[in-house]
């Protein structure tokens, strides 16, 4: 619940600052086409990070480094986390 709340602040208080100029440059139209690109493009990530958890089910996967190092290798696994540190 609580990724879940942060996730929907992240993304309110962005499209709150953002909206209004991006509605200015593109028109109304593309603001909406923009705005269901990105919510497609985020259902299907949701989409594939359940489909691969439900497919490792029998291994101890609590974050994203851990889901990668279980379908990519325990090298994924590092990357994954030098990155989420970098970031």
């Amino acid at each position: 619940m609580h990724t879940l709340a942060n996730t929907l602040n992240m993304y309110i208080g962005i499209g709150i600052v953002t909206f209004p100029l991006s509605v200015a440059r593109v028109g109304f139209y593309g603001a909406i086409a923009g705005f269901a690109t990105v919510v497609f493009l985020n259902a299907l990530s949701v989409y594939f990070l359940i489909k691969a958890r439900n497919r490792y089910k029998q291994e101890k996967i609590g974050d994203l480094c851990d889901l990668a190092g279980a379908v990519f290798g325990p090298s994924m696994k590092t990357f994954c986390k030098g990155l989420i540190f970098l970031a």
